[in-house]
């Protein structure tokens, strides 16, 4: 048995190996449905590359295919401290993107077109809004748009971290044990 993990199940019908974003997130949504799982990882859960993104859970900006899953993703973020009952370090508290030309203001207009049919908030603020909202702004912009959806994950928050953990689905049945190397945290 590897120090700092309780106990190995005997058997699960899911088996995932590796801790990032990806397998916690096949984990998760397997619990959710009741499918016995168990996750392996060689450190830390979310130890390596998923600790060191920057944690943006981003809309504005993106490609009107991505606009879907983005929207999906945002639904999932919203919910899940509620569903896991831990604090996961997700705000959701806006952005400002700033336009300095004429190809700015354009990208931003067509955006703000794409963004409507997926009720993201996005709009453009004029060179007074801009200077309104932020009056001690050094430089000068043309445009700029604003969205109170963006969202930050900080990859460094979570629960309190432990040797091992246990997720239940949202029935209340066990649906996953979590487990790491070395004696290393699981949160």
């Amino acid at each position: 048995m590897t120090e700092g993990v309780d106990r190995i199940p005997e058997s699960a019908e899911g088996v995932v190996i590796g801790g990032g974003i990806i397998g916690v997130s096949t984990a998760y949504f397997l619990a959710r449905r009741n499918i016995p799982v168990v996750l392996f990882e060689k450190g830390r859960i979310a130890g390596e590359q998923s600790s060191r993104n920057w944690g943006f859970v981003r809309q504005q900006g993106r490609a009107p295919e991505e606009l879907p899953l983005i929207v999906e993703s945002l639904r999932i973020w919203r919910g899940i401290e509620t569903d896991i009952g831990d604090h996961v370090g997700f705000h959701q508290n806006g952005v400002l993107y700033t336009a300095r030309d004429d190809d700015d203001v354009a990208a931003f207009e067509a955006f703000v077109d794409h963004a409507k049919e997926f009720q993201l908030g996005s709009r453009l603020l004029s060179t007074a809004e801009l200077s309104a909202l932020v009056p001690d702004m050094k430089e000068s912009f043309r445009r700029a748009m604003a969205a109170r959806s963006r969202a930050l994950r900080s990859p460094r928050v979570g629960g309190q971290p432990s040797d091992s953990a246990d997720a239940s689905s949202p029935d209340g049945r066990s649906g996953a044990s979590i487990s790491s190397a070395a004696g290393l945290p699981v949160w």
